[in-house]
């Protein structure tokens, strides 16, 4: 089925919807849009991965799974080859002594080319991924919050963790180890 440029995955990737007939990816109209959106954003050189995230979030517009943005998601559609209009399979394989999945190399995936309409062209995706190879961002290690460590569970007097809501203010979370305090 793939060879023959079928999607047999689970989920269609966010921006296609599966036609149920051919069982091929058609482009979805509403999802495309904020796709190209996102591309854009990305390939003008002032948008980062999290700054597309915290403007979609704003805008309250849904991520592929219906909740919030991330910047992983974001870095995740922006290499995908699913948009060039080809199928990649093979990505990964089971190791029959540990039970573990493991990657193969990308030398080595296997693709279908051609298999659906394309909503990124080769010189798009090959300056995302040089925008991607030159902007390696820092590890979240290297963004500490100024109170990191500094708030404690009133309950189990364990370090709560800080993030930030949709307008970038800091949230307190809940605490992961006793679930009580907030």
């Amino acid at each position: 089925s793939i060879v023959m440029g079928r999607w047999v995955f689970s989920n269609s990737p966010f921006g296609y919807k599966v036609d149920r007939a051919t069982k091929k990816l058609v482009i979805d109209e509403e999802t495309s849009k904020i796709y190209r959106m996102i591309v854009d954003w990305y390939l003008t050189g002032e948008y980062s991965t999290n700054d597309i995230c915290w403007e979609l979030n704003k805008r309250k517009i849904l991520s592929p799974k219906g909740g919030s943005w991330s910047p992983h998601v974001i870095l995740n559609i922006l290499k995908n080859e699913v948009y060039l209009g080809h199928i990649v399979h093979n990505r990964t394989k089971v190791n029959p002594i540990t039970k573990k999945r493991e990657q193969i190399p990308p030398n080595q995936w296997k693709r279908v080319m051609n298999s659906h309409p394309a909503l990124l062209t080769e010189d798009e995706h090959t300056r995302i991924l040089e925008i991607l190879k030159r902007n390696r961002t820092k590890t979240g290690k290297n963004n500490t919050n100024t109170l990191s460590g500094l708030i404690k569970c009133y309950s189990c007097n364990k370090t709560l963790p800080i993030m930030k809501d949709v307008e970038g203010n800091d949230v307190i979370g809940k605490c992961y180890n006793c679930n009580k305090c907030r």
